[in-house]
Formats: C-alpha cells, sequence, structure tokens
C-alpha cells in the first residue's frame, strides 16, 4: 500500500523545480520583450482603436477599442501601456 505524502512534499521534486525554473524564465523573458520591444501590428492596431471609439468598426465589436480608451484614460497613451493589455 502507498504510504499518504504531504502535499508540500509532493512539490520538492526536481521536476518541479525544472518547470518553476522554466516559467520564470519564461516570464523574464516574455516581459525582457514587452519592456524593449516596438508594438506589433495587433497591438498598433487595437492603440488606435483606443484612440478613435466608436460604437462598431468594421471587423470586430468595440468593446476592445473601450477598453483600450478606458486604460489610456487612466495609464496615458505610450508603448508601454499598449503592450500591457496584451497579456
Amino acid at each position: 500500500m502507498l504510504k499518504p505524502t504531504p502535499i508540500l512534499a509532493r512539490f520538492k521534486s526536481p521536476v518541479w523545480a525544472w518547470g518553476k525554473g522554466f516559467l520564470l524564465a519564461f516570464l523574464a523573458l516574455r516581459l525582457w520583450f514587452w519592456l524593449v520591444t516596438f508594438p506589433n501590428s495587433d497591438e498598433a492596431y487595437y492603440w488606435i482603436w483606443g484612440q478613435h471609439s466608436g460604437f462598431s468598426y468594421y471587423d470586430h465589436p468595440p468593446f476592445q477599442a473601450w477598453v483600450q480608451g478606458a486604460v489610456a484614460a487612466v495609464l496615458g497613451r505610450s508603448t508601454l501601456r499598449c503592450g500591457c493589455q496584451t497579456w
């Protein structure tokens, strides 16, 4: 019969350590790219929507533009803010 182990002891295995390391490296790399690179085409497209919000658009519903406009009103208009909504 298997002996029950505490839940936290299961997360100390080497597999979990590698998984946590991979996740942290992935998040650090993603943050670095987010801070250093320019907005991609989708981010820039949505950013322009936020500047000129309306009740409808030819290819998407207006909610994304409304969110972009609301966040721009709070955080200001910058490329850093432009990328933060695509996470």
